[in-house]
């Protein structure tokens, strides 16, 4: 999805390059006005269709056979695109192959042409191949004859020469047959990890070197800790923003406070988050930190890693992307764990994303940030009560209660825990 996205982009920067294209290219209305609805059975499915096809499972060379309707694809096209919320996109299964439509709502300044990027697409059903029948920018007719060079031509930017005719080449086939969508694809030798490897060059959302400092004073502030009993998560935040303080004086406080955030989130979160930086672990500090369970939010530890991976899920790929996998977790933990679907949960990951957004939104944030959590605070300074939220419900009764995420039950909670955020001074 990561080479989706660098091609809109591509075609966005191409419209204001110019103000004949800009004339043509933007437009006053959206193509799609709202992104498919991804409702807890279709995240359950979707869930289930993408393990199947999962390409880390799949040997080079091994001709496989993806069969999916048009609400699984949807579902996994929203899930793709959750980390860029200015795309909203729609594909339907046609006679002519598979209809794409792209809205992009790119920051721009007010101007008079417009402030929508409409794309339409057509992937036409063939046995020989990837096979682009028809793309059109705005008003713009984009000759297909151009699309494959250009693609190519990215790939190869990105993954090294040859590697974008090899991406093309492992889609054999596309049939459509009513709603029912079937593509052979059979994945090239070493691909998949060229591909991996230029998807993480190009979205390193994280300076390693910065989050090596921030990491390794994790592991000094944890080995300080009392050994046994509960820990406030505030006795590592609050020398952790001192530090990103005192180096933001010669420095930059949003990329201190990035830094911070992402070894935060790694050393209490998820160590995974690494992926999005670069090389961080170095050393002693290689290891993680070891049993962390006594380190509690509230009183509770589940709330620290909620709190802290948003956070880090927020640096790494937006405010869609945490809001989404948050949501996502609970859907799942309602369907399959004993833990069920949890308000309180939602709320720590709604507090995380939004600690991150004012901690990095502007140098002038950063700084106010980073003075707040310099002076003693408690834990509802930065995490409202959520105590007496709704949790533990089963897939039946979140059903029975809430419906879907489109619902206005659910959106009346979710605003409920949005209402008691904003009451925190630190997110006004």
């Amino acid at each position: 999805m990561i080479v989706i996205r660098i091609f809109l982009w591509l075609i966005i920067i191409g419209i204001f390059a110019s103000p004949v294209v800009a004339w043509y290219g933007l437009e006053d209305e959206p193509l799609v006005t709202r992104a498919p609805q991804v409702d807890v059975k279709d995240i359950n499915s979707a869930k289930e269709f993408l393990a199947q096809y999962d390409p880390r499972n799949i040997p080079d060379g091994k001709i496989t056979v993806i069969n999916a309707n048009q609400s699984q694809i949807n579902t996994a096209l929203a899930a793709a695109l959750a980390a860029a919320p200015f795309l909203k996109a729609r594909i339907v299964p046609s006679r002519f192959g598979l209809l794409g439509a792209v809205t992009a709502a790119p920051p721009i300044p007010s101007n008079p042409f417009g402030k929508y990027v409409n794309i339409r697409m057509l992937i036409e059903s063939s046995t020989n191949g990837l096979q682009i029948g028809r793309l059109s920018i705005g008003e713009i007719e984009v000759p297909t004859a151009i699309v494959r060079p250009v693609f190519i031509l990215v790939i190869d930017h990105l993954a090294g020469p040859g590697r974008g005719v090899a991406f093309l080449e492992t889609i054999r086939s596309v049939q459509v047959n009513g709603p029912l969508v079937r593509i052979v694809y059979q994945p090239k030798d070493g691909l998949l990890d060229d591909l991996k490897s230029a998807a993480k060059d190009t979205v390193a959302a994280g300076d390693p070197e910065i989050t090596r400092v921030y990491w390794q004073k994790m592991h000094e502030i944890h080995r300080e800790m009392p050994i046994g009993g509960r820990v406030s998560m505030v006795q590592y935040l609050q020398p952790l923003f001192e530090l990103a303080k005192k180096r933001s004086a010669g420095g930059n406080p949003v990329e201190e406070n990035k830094a911070a955030i992402f070894a935060m989130s790694m050393f209490l979160g998820d160590i995974r988050l690494e992926r999005f930086i670069g090389k961080v672990r170095d050393g002693e500090f290689t290891a993680g930190p070891g049993k962390i369970s006594h380190v509690r939010l509230q009183g509770r530890h589940d709330w620290v890693q909620h709190f802290t991976l948003s956070a880090g899920l927020t640096l790494a790929g937006g405010r869609g992307i945490a809001d989404f996998i948050g949501e996502a977790k609970e859907v799942d933990d309602a369907t399959y764990k004993a833990s069920g679907f949890s308000f309180t949960d939602l709320a720590a990951d709604r507090a995380g994303v939004r600690f991150a957004e004012i901690a990095t939104g502007s140098a002038a944030g950063a700084r106010r940030i980073q003075d707040y959590l310099s002076r003693p605070i408690g834990e509802q300074q930065f995490l409202p009560k959520i105590s007496d939220l709704p949790e533990g419900l089963t897939a039946a009764q979140f059903e029975a209660q809430y419906g879907e995420r489109d619902s206005e039950q659910y959106l009346r909670m979710v605003a409920e825990i949005d209402r008691r955020i904003d009451t925190i001074p630190l997110y006004r």
